[in-house]
């Protein structure tokens, strides 16, 4: 195939065709008019809010909307991404003197983007989720925060803040984007080939870094030159539980799943979530029964880390749920739509608890000079035995350096009243102790001598007694 001259070091496609505007920058209409309308409460001088939260799928946009918004209104950037440690030094430095200040030319409004504010967590990035709270709330020019996991952020942090979501983009816009770059950059494509790359994806920065792959130095690229390989994994699962629950020849089926991307640990969630909803009595049973000597065999991968196992735990699962479907009555079968697990779902509404858990016992960690693990799962359950009383919860809030969502996350619930009386009560502490210790800057009295006059000194008693002293 004949080829073009390339230079020695190309530029990356994803950087080459980042949107300079807000109007090139693809879908998410609804996020970029409400991004355009907190910008324009900053130039009026009356934010709804100083920062905001772009948050979505990876790939949608956030951080390209977030540059094109600054380009648009003229704004200086100064960003901290996740490839910079973000401590609570390196944020107050960077992120803080710049929110103190205006721009150098005319007094320009400069923007703040702090990418993958959800990832803030673990010893690099030690107290930064605190230090942006405080620039946040004290900061002069606006604030961007974007994050893949909205549930990563502190709810401190995200009360302070508006929140915008980007949505995953739609394959044929994936498409028609591919389409525009390989028309720049001279290149026949294949639509069949595009539609390739775009299938499955909501990840626009990915589906361009495949598309280069492929066609950088070529004049023309059909289907046959993608080697970047495989389809997306749930449809893939989806496929493969569409032949368990239609029945017909357990070996084929049970072949086939030696082509799916997921190992047996999660596959067996998807058949524990939709048996349920495409059988009923007796073959429930008999499929349930199988899936659950499945789980042993699972189990002793775990403990022995013998992975010989999962050939079984595969088989049980697969084969026995055949069966059941093939004891079931035709007419008795339900056929509803596949769900994906809920166990996922609830990790994943979870995940941003886990996050603020770590860091809490990274917190506590560093100052009782014990591991993370150690801290998380025996010294946090006994805080939350201690701050069942206000006075002691105070006490140690200080001493561990607390702040409101940790003390939150201590006494559970919403108690957001009583977590704020706690930190309150804890600085009016501390403050108390300080003053306490503070050497008082007075002079020294003069020290005048005692007159002894008109004293006699006495005679100094001897320990011993006499003999007129007995009697």
């Amino acid at each position: 195939m004949p080829t073009k001259n390339t230079s020695p070091e190309p530029v990356a496609w994803v950087e080459k065709y980042r949107p300079k505007t807000l109007s090139e920058v693809i879908g998410s209409d609804k996020a970029k008019e409400e991004l355009l309308n907190w910008a324009k409460g900053w130039v009026e001088g009356n934010p709804a809010t100083n920062a905001v939260i772009l948050y979505g799928s990876a790939g949608v946009g956030k951080t390209s909307a977030a540059h094109a918004l600054a380009h648009d209104l003229g704004w200086e950037v100064i960003e901290l991404n996740a490839s910079d440690q973000r401590t609570a030094g390196i944020i107050k430095r960077v992120a803080g003197a710049a929110s103190a200040s205006r721009g150098l030319f005319e007094d320009r409004l400069r923007l703040i983007i702090l990418d993958e504010a959800d990832n803030i967590h673990g010893t690099a990035d030690f107290g930064g989720s605190r230090e942006i709270l405080k620039i946040i709330r004290n900061t002069h020019n606006p604030i961007i925060l974007t994050a893949n996991d909205l549930y990563g952020i502190s709810k401190a942090v995200k009360a302070e803040c508006g929140t915008i979501q980007f949505r995953a983009l739609r394959k044929i816009t994936i498409q028609a984007q591919l389409r525009r770059i390989c028309k720049k950059e001279g290149i026949a494509c294949d639509e069949l080939l595009l539609k390739e790359i775009a299938e499955g994806k909501s990840d626009l920065r990915s589906a361009i870094n495949d598309l280069q792959a492929i066609a950088e130095g070529k004049d023309r690229i059909t289907r046959e030159d993608l080697v970047t390989g495989g389809r997306d994994k749930r449809e893939s699962i989806f496929n493969l539980l569409s032949s368990i629950f239609r029945g017909g020849d357990m070996e084929d089926i049970y072949k086939s799943s030696y082509r799916l991307d997921e190992t047996p640990d999660t596959l067996i969630h998807w058949i524990d979530e939709n048996m349920p909803r495409q059988l009923t009595g007796e073959s429930l049973v008999y499929g349930m029964d199988h899936l659950s000597r499945s789980d042993r065999f699972l189990g002793r991968v775990k403990r022995r880390q013998n992975y010989k196992f999962w050939r079984y735990a595969s088989f049980l699962m697969i084969c026995g749920t055949v069966q059941a479907i093939s004891k079931s009555a035709k007419d008795s079968r339900t056929f509803v739509k596949y769900q994906p697990p809920s166990h996922f779902r609830r990790l994943s509404q979870s995940k941003g608890r886990r996050k603020r858990e770590i860091q809490l016992g990274l917190k506590i960690a560093k100052t009782t000079h014990t591991s993370e693990e150690y801290s998380r799962r025996r010294l946090i359950p006994l805080l939350k035995l201690i701050f069942k009383d206000t006075d002691d919860a105070a006490a140690m809030t200080g001493r561990l350096g607390l702040d409101e969502d940790d003390v939150l996350l201590i006494i559970g619930g919403r108690a957001t009243k009583r977590a704020g009386e706690i930190v309150k009560l804890s600085d009016i502490l501390s403050k108390s102790a300080s003053t306490k210790n503070e050497i008082p800057d007075s002079p020294i009295p003069a020290l005048t001598p005692v007159s002894t006059e008109g004293k006699q000194d006495k005679p100094k008693k001897s320990g011993q007694k006499t003999l007129f002293e007995f009697g």
